[in-house]
C-alpha cells in the first residue's frame, strides 16, 4: 500500500500507517482515511441593524459576511488558506534576458502596441462638453 501510495505522488510525510486487527486473510479489507479542507463561510442574513440610525458608526453583525462568504466560495485549493504552496523554480531564461538589458542601459519594460496607448484628452474629449 504504501509502494502504490509513493508511486501515486503522495509524500511520505504524509501518510501514516497502523495495524488493526482483522480476519488475517487475502481478502481482509484495507481502510483509508484522509483529511480534506474545505473553505466555508459563514451563514449571513441578520439585516435586523438599522444603519441608518447608528450613532456610534461600529460594526453592525454582518460586517464583512458577504466578502467572506464569497472568498470561501473562489477559493480553489482550500489548504492555501491553512498553509502556503511550495514556490515554483524561478525562470532563469527571462531573468537573464532583462539583466542583459539592464546591463546595457536598454529599457526593461514591455513594449506596448499603439493600440495599447491612450491619453486621458482621447478618451473624455478633450475635456471639452
Amino acid at each position: 500500500m504504501r509502494r502504490e501510495l509513493t508511486r501515486a505522488g503522495v509524500s511520505r510525510h504524509e501518510v501514516q500507517f497502523q495495524a488493526y486487527s482483522g480476519t488475517g486473510t487475502a481478502t481482509s479489507p484495507i481502510k483509508v482515511s484522509y483529511n480534506a479542507f474545505t473553505a466555508r463561510g459563514p451563514e449571513c442574513g441578520d439585516w435586523s441593524d438599522n444603519l441608518a440610525r447608528d450613532p456610534k458608526n461600529i460594526p453592525y453583525r454582518n460586517l464583512g459576511c458577504a466578502t467572506q462568504h464569497n472568498l470561501a466560495a473562489m477559493v480553489a485549493n482550500p489548504r492555501d488558506l491553512v498553509e502556503p504552496r511550495g514556490m515554483t523554480p524561478r525562470d532563469s531564461q527571462r531573468r537573464d534576458v532583462i539583466m542583459d538589458k539592464y546591463v546595457k542601459g536598454d529599457t526593461t519594460v514591455a513594449k506596448k502596441s499603439s493600440d495599447e496607448k491612450a491619453k486621458v484628452s482621447d478618451v473624455s474629449g478633450g475635456g471639452s462638453n
